[in-house]
């Protein structure tokens, strides 16, 4: 639980967020309040975890809290307004969140529970690259195993199919260890591996794991590179837009990809 509680985090600018927002929003109800305070822990801990890990369960918390709660929390204050019928909340402000904050506390909880200070997300650069010196061609290899099960994932069944989708994420284990073990960064791989994501994430009008590698990408960058916070926090105004963007168009898009066949 100490990667939960003790994380490397400045606690006391949580807390002045936390007093700050409830001083200016005095109309936001506590159910609403909670959301987004546990929300934004979580975020803090994804933000000051880049650097240092591959922060996985606080990349899981995160999308967690935005999902089930933050975007609630903007429906319930108004966003609904804007919504179709079958696509605004359905059900009591408190009946929701009293069902939803516990689960996800618990789900946030259970991530930390044997985490051990997040063992097996930190990364032994030293010893990553004496394997990429060692084994040159590993990586590259990596990258072709998840091109080919990409293209022969959609020629079986859901079951197999699964198999075929797990192992395409090889293409990025392989870029991430080129750019964690290499000298010089090798833009053509990255173009390659990250532009098929872009292209399958267009084909089937799902974003959800286009999102999340170029999360791990920033991580991997960010172990390598060790960024200021300045720049961490022009990566994240970066990914706010492009997720805020696709939010926006998604609706739109996959009834023209979906319905339409455009």
């Amino acid at each position: 639980m100490q990667s939960l509680i003790r994380a490397n985090i400045n606690h006391g600018f949580f807390l002045v967020i936390a007093l700050f927002t409830r001083l200016i929003f005095l109309d936001l109800s506590w159910f609403c309040y909670f959301a987004l305070m546990i929300s934004l822990y979580q975020f803090m801990l994804l933000f000051y975890a880049f650097g240092s890990v591959i922060p996985i369960r606080y990349l899981l918390g995160s999308f967690m809290c935005l999902q089930m709660l933050v975007g609630p929390t903007l429906a319930y204050n108004g966003l609904d307004a804007y919504q179709r019928g079958s696509l605004k909340m359905q059900i009591p402000e408190d009946q929701y969140f009293l069902y939803v904050i516990p689960a996800v506390v618990l789900f946030i909880v259970g991530l930390h529970l044997r985490a051990d200070y997040l063992k097996g997300e930190y990364i032994h650069r030293e010893k990553m690259e004496e394997l990429v010196e060692n084994h040159p061609n590993l990586p590259y290899f990596l990258v072709v195993i998840g091109f080919v099960a990409s293209f022969i994932a959609p020629f079986f069944g859901s079951d197999l199919g699964f198999l075929f989708y797990l192992l395409a994420g090889f293409k990025f284990i392989g870029a991430f260890l080129i750019i964690i073990g290499a000298q010089q960064l090798k833009p053509i791989t990255l173009i390659l591996v990250y532009g098929s994501g872009v292209v399958s994430s267009l084909g089937e009008a799902m974003f959800h794991d286009l999102l999340m590698w170029v999360l791990f990408l920033g991580s991997i960058f960010a172990i390598k590179y060790k960024p200021s916070n300045t720049v961490k926090l022009g990566f994240v105004f970066a990914f706010v837009i492009l997720a805020v963007f696709i939010q926006m168009i998604k609706g739109d898009y996959r009834e023209a990809t979906w319905t339409a066949g455009e």
